[in-house]
């Protein structure tokens, strides 16, 4: 079951998958651009579940507040301007 948190317009999406080399189960996560996260470690399907009920909103909310600062610095960041060109010519081999 695939179940999207708050907006489903503006949030990922959220299913409980099993795991394809291992016993247990995972959350995958997947965003509007076509990205996917995956959180591993669940022993059942059920546990899966339950936490997309109860912690996938708080998850989404941790994630969004630390990605603010590196963002809001990409924003506001001042260009560099273009390191000047080495004018020293090459040493001059002695022959």
């Amino acid at each position: 079951m695939s179940m999207s948190v708050q907006n489903p317009s503006s949030n990922p999406a959220f299913e409980a998958r099993p795991l394809t080399s291992a016993s247990g189960w995972y959350v995958r996560v997947a965003w509007l651009n076509g990205k996917r996260d995956h959180i591993p470690g669940f022993a059942s399907k059920q546990e899966a579940q339950r936490w997309i009920e109860e912690k996938a909103t708080t998850w989404l909310s941790a994630r969004s507040k630390a990605s603010e600062p590196y963002f809001w610095a990409l924003a506001t960041r001042r260009q560099r301007p273009a390191r000047a060109e080495n004018t020293r010519s090459a040493p001059k081999i002695a022959s």
